[in-house]
C-alpha cells in the first residue's frame, strides 16, 4: 500500500514517556508533542490526546486504541 502524497517521506516516529508523547519526522524535526490519558476500562479502550506543540496545539483529540503485541493502534477524531 502506498502512503498518501501528503505523508510521503516524513516517516514519523512516536516516542512515549510517562503521559507525554513526541512525534518526530525523518528529518529529526519535532512535528507534534503533547500529553495523553488512557482509559483501558472502556470497550473500546479510550485515549484523550492533547497537543502542546505543532499545528493542533491546544486541541484535545478523542481516540480509541488497542495494543496488539508490540504495536499500538489508534484512531482519533479531528
Amino acid at each position: 500500500m502506498q502512503e498518501p502524497l501528503d505523508e510521503q517521506g516524513w516517516a514519523p516516529r512516536t516516542t512515549f514517556a510517562g503521559n507525554t508523547f513526541v512525534v518526530t519526522r525523518a528529518d529529526r524535526n519535532v512535528y507534534i508533542k503533547g500529553t495523553f490519558t488512557l482509559d483501558p476500562t472502556k470497550d473500546p479502550k479510550t485515549m484523550d490526546v492533547t497537543d502542546t506543540f505543532g499545528p493542533e496545539a491546544g486541541q484535545t483529540l478523542l481516540a480509541i486504541y488497542a495494543v496488539d503485541e508490540d504495536r499500538l493502534l489508534f484512531c482519533a477524531a479531528y
